[in-house]
C-alpha cells in the first residue's frame, strides 16, 4: 500500500512529532511512503532522519502542487490546513483520505470544511472526547479512536546525571509544552509555585518550551526563586529522567502525548480532567486528575506526591504497564486497519 502523508503545518509541536512516529512505524510494516509538507520548516528537517521516505517539501499556493500526491492509493492529513488540499486532491485524482483529528474543539462550520470532513474515508480521532465533538459535528462520520503513540524516548544518562547534580537536594516538578496560557495553563504552575514557595523551598518548578506567552509568564513569575523557564531543549527525555513529579495543568488537550513519556520514565503526573487527559490518566491508578485552572488544588497534589513517595512509587508502576499499549508497533497497526477499511469504503 502506498500512503501520502499531508502536514503543511508550521513549527513542529506534538502532531507533527506523531506525524513521523506513525510514518517511521509504518515503514518498518513494509508500507511505501511519501510526506508533503510544508517547505522549510522544521517538519521538513525532521522527516529526512526517517529512511525510505519520499519527503515533497511545497510551497504557496499548495493547490497547484496537487499532483504531488501521485501515485499513493490513499492519502493520510495529519493537521487541519492539509484536509481542503487532501480534498481537492480526491476531486481531482480520485485518491480517497483519512484524516486524524487531535484537538478537541468543533471544526470550523463553513462549508467548505464541513465538505471536508464529509468526503474523507475515516477520520481518526485521538480520545473519546473527541469522538462525542466530532459526532455532534457530523452524525455521519466515519470514526475511530486511535491514540497517540510513546515516542521511546532515548536518554542520555550522562546528561541527567549532570542535572541531577545541578538540582542536588531539590525536589523537581516538570513541565513540557508550548508556552500558550489558554491552551496549556502554565499561569496555574506559577501560581502553585508562589503558594509553596515559603513552606517548600526545596520544590523546584522548571518549564520547558516556548511560545507566544513567554514573556507574560515571565513576568507573572519575576519574583519567584523557584521556577526556571528552560526554553526549548535537545532532548527533553533527559529532563523527563530528572523530573520528581510532572504537572499537566491543561485547559485544552486531545490527549497529551507527552503524559505516555512521563509514564514510560516513571514520574508521578497531576494532570487536568479536561478532554482527551482522562482517557490516560486514571484517577489514582496512573496519575492524579485535577480540576482544570485551580492552582490551589494543584499546589495540594504536588505536596502529596511530595510527601507520600511510596504512594507515588505505586501510581507510576502502574502507570509503566498501563502504557504498553501506546507503543508504536501497536498504534501502527491500528492505523494500518483503517486504511484497508477507508479503501474498501
Amino acid at each position: 500500500m502506498n500512503i501520502c502523508h499531508v502536514n503543511l503545518a508550521k513549527g513542529f509541536r506534538g502532531g507533527e512529532r506523531q506525524t513521523l512516529l506513525l510514518i517511521a512505524a509504518l515503514a518498518e510494516m513494509g508500507f511505501k511512503q511519501r510526506l508533503i509538507c510544508r517547505a522549510g520548516e522544521a517538519l521538513e528537517k525532521a522527516a529526512r532522519k526517517i529512511s525510505r521516505l519520499n519527503i515533497i517539501p511545497i510551497r504557496k499556493p499548495f493547490s497547484l502542487r496537487i499532483h504531488k500526491v501521485k501515485p499513493a492509493d490513499l492519502i493520510h492529513v495529519h493537521e487541519g490546513r492539509s484536509g481542503h488540499f487532501a480534498m481537492l486532491a480526491k476531486q481531482l485524482t480520485g485518491i480517497p483520505y483519512v484524516i486524524t483529528r487531535r484537538i478537541p474543539n468543533r471544526p470550523k462550520m463553513n462549508l467548505i470544511t464541513r465538505q471536508t470532513y464529509a468526503g474523507s474515508s475515516m477520520v481518526i480521532v485521538l480520545s473519546n472526547a473527541i469522538k462525542q465533538t466530532m459526532a455532534s459535528y457530523d452524525a455521519k462520520l466515519r470514526l475511530e479512536v486511535i491514540p497517540s503513540m510513546l515516542a521511546n524516548l532515548s536518554r542520555d544518562q550522562i546528561m541527567i546525571d549532570q542535572l541531577k547534580t545541578k538540582y542536588h537536594n531539590r525536589f523537581v516538578i516538570g513541565h513540557i509544552g508550548a508556552l500558550v496560557q489558554h491552551h496549556k495553563g502554565q499561569q496555574f504552575i506559577i501560581e502553585a509555585a508562589k503558594q509553596l514557595a515559603l513552606s517548600h523551598p526545596e520544590l523546584i518548578f522548571l518549564l520547558i518550551g516556548s511560545g507566544k506567552d513567554e514573556a507574560a509568564l515571565k513576568q507573572q513569575a519575576v519574583d519567584c526563586n523557584n521556577i526556571e523557564f528552560v526554553g526549548q531543549v535537545e532532548n527533553i527525555a533527559d529532563y523527563l529522567g530528572l523530573f520528581n513529579c510532572f504537572v499537566f495543568p491543561s485547559l485544552e488537550e486531545g490527549l497529551g502525548s507527552i503524559l505516555l513519556d512521563a509514564m514510560q520514565f516513571e514520574v508521578p503526573i497531576i494532570a487536568s480532567e479536561v478532554d482527551g487527559i482522562p482517557d490516560i490518566i486514571l484517577p489514582d491508578e496512573t496519575g492524579l486528575l485535577i480540576p482544570p485552572a485551580n492552582a490551589e488544588v494543584l499546589a495540594e497534589k504536588i505536596k502529596y506526591i511530595y510527601q507520600h513517595p511510596e504512594q507515588a512509587k505505586l501510581l507510576t508502576k502502574k502507570a509503566k504497564i498501563f502504557v504498553e499499549q501506546f507503543e508504536a508497533s501497536v498504534i501502527a497497526a491500528r492505523v494500518a486497519k483503517v486504511y484497508v477499511q477507508a479503501l474498501k469504503a
